[in-house]
């Protein structure tokens, strides 16, 4: 299938964006200049470099864990990738929030999309980027949200927060984060830099029908390597949603039950499997001179290698963890 008229910038946040010339992430909009355009449905994604991610795997296996714990992720692929001609090598392909996403995976997906910056809360209302309504701007919804986690006393917290919130949902969302060691997500759990601690790498969905929020992963691509960290540490404190929720006993013990019902959903078999087919899909692509010069194909199968460890053994440690 070929576009034409399609609308393309260069994305990238801090340690992954490249300049042309050094393999640059692209963000593609389908309908940017063609009203109702759409590559199979999808209206708007990106193409990720993979400059911190030496298997190309980690984002293509997160979301699918995520989406097998109940929990909306975006779907990735991969892509080989040629810019006027030039090889530029594999590519990890994953489609945006906007333009489709939204309306496949809530009741109403015409609600306001936040999308939280590194070191940015749910509770900094004008620091969110606002990706859909921005003619209304109306964040009174976010404001409610931010009222709460702010200014709710303790013994109030739980039943003010499931009126703002989807409670469940977000523990679901929080335990996979935790179980694939996406230290750079929101809870910022374990993370390796201490200095600079806070949320990171998420979306913020407020659905009108419900009138609850629900947040979306994003930025996985330097998860699933740390198969024996804790999945019971603290969330960093300046990610406030989970470190009320992991101050609240109760809270607290549905997350942790959170965990073992994703680790029921977690086959590692069948992710190694899956692992190894996208291996094979694009290993000859990535030894064909890929453009990025931080990876070595020696560097991206050993990368691959322990990813596949990662799957198959970070149920058990766990396991061992929850004392089961």
């Amino acid at each position: 299938m070929e576009l034409a008229n399609v609308g393309v910038k260069l994305k990238g946040g801090i340690g992954s964006a490249r300049p042309l010339g050094e393999k640059p992430g692209f963000s593609f909009k389908t309908n940017e200049f063609v009203k109702g355009q759409s590559l199979h449905g999808v209206k708007k994604f990106m193409m990720n470099n993979a400059v911190q991610d030496p298997s190309f795997l980690s984002e293509y296996v997160a979301y699918e864990i995520w989406r097998r714990a109940g929990v909306p992720a975006r779907r990735a692929t991969h892509a080989r990738v040629r810019l006027n001609g030039e090889y530029l090598g594999v590519y990890v392909v994953a489609e945006s929030y906007e333009g489709g996403f939204l309306d496949r995976s809530f009741a109403d997906g015409k609600g306001n999309l936040y999308e939280g910056s590194p070191g940015v809360d749910l509770t900094d209302v004008d620091a969110m980027e606002l990706d859909t309504n921005t003619g209304v701007n109306d964040r009174s919804d976010l404001r409610a949200l931010a009222a709460v986690l702010l200014a709710t006393p303790d013994d109030g917290f739980v039943a003010a927060l499931e009126g703002v919130l989807d409670v469940e949902e977000f523990l679901r969302y929080w335990a996979v984060e935790a179980l694939l060691d996406h230290w750079d997500g929101y809870a910022a759990q374990n993370a390796e830099d201490a200095a600079s601690p806070g949320p990171n790498n998420y979306y913020a969905y407020h659905d009108p029908s419900t009138g609850l929020f629900s947040l979306l992963p994003w930025g996985a691509d330097q998860c699933l390597v740390r198969a024996e960290i804790s999945a019971l540490a603290p969330p960093q404190p300046l990610s406030l949603l989970a470190q009320r929720c992991f101050e609240d006993a109760g809270l607290r013990a549905r997350y942790v039950d959170h965990l073992r019902s994703a680790l029921a959903a977690w086959d590692p078999e069948e992710l190694d499997a899956r692992a190894e087919a996208a291996y094979e899909r694009i290993a000859g692509s990535v030894s064909e001179d890929d453009q990025n010069p931080a990876v070595s194909f020696a560097a991206f199968r050993a990368a691959v290698t322990s990813l596949r460890s990662f799957l198959r053994t970070r149920p058990a440690t766990v396991l061992s963890q929850l004392g089961d």
